[in-house]
């Protein structure tokens, strides 16, 4: 089987589970109803910087799973959890740091058990194959079991991947390309420690022969959805009412970041791959910087609190809302060098470390470099740059020193360039062997 790294024609339907913070026994607890999930397909995981991970996805049968991903952010000095699950309900015990704790959470975590992530950018390049591009990536010590590869409607395609490395120490990496919308399928296969996916155009004969290897996630055709909705004042607050009649609250999301901003949107299926969404954006007070949120008889109403205590009270409560992240922008100073024949982009990130940086080169020639640190109580300092380089520059090669982040572009002929090498030094073996039999005789 040719196609056995991508992920063997799966149908997700994302489920958005209830789920409320309590307090016990002066700790926070994250308590999240998972009625028909075990504990063996939940997965918490809690980061450095205080980003608590919980996700899991269960078998509905006929190749069809159903799948949830949510993140918290605690304080960051609360670096240890405890997590059970009972009744079908999820119970992740945020704890401080100390030894005893730690000690305890070694024998009572259901989950992961503290992992610690190493962040890897393995290098990748665009290839031109039988008149298909296809992406090649370097994972010399990964296996195909460790990959996963999509690509979704809108022409994402991401590439991402985790290994053991011992110690509870795990390393991984997660990349994103950009291909053209109409390329909706794929060819994946893993072969001497590379990847290879084949982007393929939207044809029947490929999606034929798509369908027998199973490498690509099945192709959900999107049928846009506007809800009418209407502001009403209940209990002096403004509530968001909007009509949503066929849908149910597990395929509705509701988001509130710190800029004011209201993200509502949801998906249900129709039927033969063909599904209904929307996705509505609307601009809050910034200083309204919680919710809660309710879905009864095909309504959803979400109510709008100022930032109070009572109304953060409420929210502990109801636990409806999003973690509160506080965004600084930073715009770092950066430079182009000439090195070795070739182009090397310098930024200066004095107070960053590699696993906060990411580096990504698109097919197109656009190179992305970003990152985000941990400030203290929910403060975030982060970058986000791009920059254009030739188009046939499809390689790079990264590293962090003393605080700044050297990226050197590489062209396209350096393969070509060393085969090249190969050739003439073959030649000339060969007529020195020629000569020297010539000289014998």
């Amino acid at each position: 089987m040719e196609t056995e790294a991508a992920t063997g024609r799966r149908v997700y339907k994302d489920f958005a589970p209830s789920y409320k913070w309590v307090r016990e026994e002066g700790t926070d607890t994250f308590v999240i109803d998972l009625p028909e999930f075990n504990k063996e397909q939940v997965r918490v995981e809690l980061d450095y910087s205080g980003k608590l991970s919980v996700s899991g996805e269960r078998p509905l049968g006929d190749k069809r799973w159903s799948r949830f991903d949510n993140v918290f952010q605690v304080p960051k000095e609360s670096n240890e959890f405890q997590a059970r699950f009972e009744n079908g309900r999820l119970h992740v015990k945020i704890l401080p740091k100390s030894a005893e704790r730690k000690e305890a959470l070694i024998e009572t975590g259901v989950a992961t058990s503290r992992l610690v992530y190493k962040d890897f950018a393995p290098s990748s390049k665009w290839v031109r194959e039988e008149g298909t591009d296809t992406l090649i990536i370097d994972l010399p010590e990964f296996n195909k079991e460790q990959v996963r590869v999509e690509l979704d409607y809108s022409g994402k395609l991401s590439v991402s991947g985790e290994r053991p490395l011992g110690d509870n120490r795990w390393i991984r990496f997660d990349n994103v390309f950009q291909v053209p919308k109409e390329s909706n399928e794929f060819q994946a296969r893993f072969e001497n420690g590379r990847l290879h996916v084949k982007i393929l155009p939207k044809s029947t004969e490929r999606k034929e022969a798509l369908m027998e290897t199973g490498a690509a996630i099945s192709r959900l055709v999107y049928k846009d959805f506007a809800p009418s909705s209407k502001w009403v004042r209940e209990e002096g607050t403004d509530t968001l009412v909007i009509n949503l009649p066929e849908f149910n609250k597990e395929q509705v999301r509701v988001e509130l970041d710190y800029s004011g901003k209201l993200n509502v949107s949801g998906e249900r299926p129709l039927g033969d791959n063909r599904w209904s969404r929307f996705d509505n954006v609307f601009q809050v007070p910034k200083e309204s910087n919680e919710f809660q949120a309710r879905f009864e008889n095909g309504r959803l109403h979400v109510k709008i609190f100022l930032k109070s205590a009572e109304g953060k009270e409420a929210l502990m409560e109801t636990g409806d809302a999003t973690g509160r992240r506080v965004y600084k922008d930073f715009a770092p100073s950066s430079k182009w060098v000439r090195e070795e024949g070739t182009d090397t982009v310098v930024i200066d990130l004095p107070e960053f470390n590699k696993e906060q940086v990411r580096v990504e080169l698109d097919y197109s020639g656009k190179l992305s470099i970003s990152g985000e640190r941990h400030l203290g109580d929910n403060r975030w300092s982060r970058f986000d740059n791009v920059f254009q380089v030739p188009k046939e520059s499809n390689e790079f090669q990264a590293r962090f020193e003393n605080g700044r982040l050297y990226v050197k572009i590489l062209p396209k002929s350096t393969e070509r360039k060393q085969l090249l090498v190969n050739v003439i030094v073959a030649v000339v073996v060969l007529i020195v062997v020629a000569l020297f039999v010539t000289s014998k005789n």
